[in-house]
């Protein structure tokens, strides 16, 4: 079972944005967007946001993020889409298939050997 990891979602008002840590680390948003889970950068992050930052600003329907969600956002959408195909599949009658020794219409080499005797 893989632990997947759950990001702290930072959005930025601004669309291509850097902000500097105490450590002197760059934090880039891109696209508006920054996601973490290293505490230094959420306490930084909060505590911006706390003193009212005019451009950075957490999201309250969506506060945090899945590293997959973030990597690929229809990823959700996708894996649902093939669940409920394969679950119609499933459902549906496929008939049987027979494999007979020669289905109609087929040539075999008895058949043609015999074409070339006459």
């Amino acid at each position: 079972m893989s632990t997947e990891r759950t990001l702290q979602l930072y959005k930025c008002t601004l669309r291509d944005a850097s902000t500097v840590l105490p450590s002197g680390k760059f934090i880039y948003f891109k696209d508006g967007v920054y996601a973490t889970d290293d505490e230094a950068e959420i306490a930084f992050l909060s505590a911006e946001i706390k003193a009212k930052h005019p451009h950075i600003y957490q999201d309250v329907n969506q506060a945090t993020i899945t590293e997959t969600k973030l990597k690929d956002p229809l990823a959700e959408i996708k894996a649902k889409a093939i669940a409920e195909y394969l679950e119609q599949q499933k459902a549906k009658d496929h008939g049987t298939y027979q494999n007979s020794v020669n289905p109609a219409g087929m040539v075999n080499s008895d058949r043609i050997a015999a074409l070339a005797k006459k």
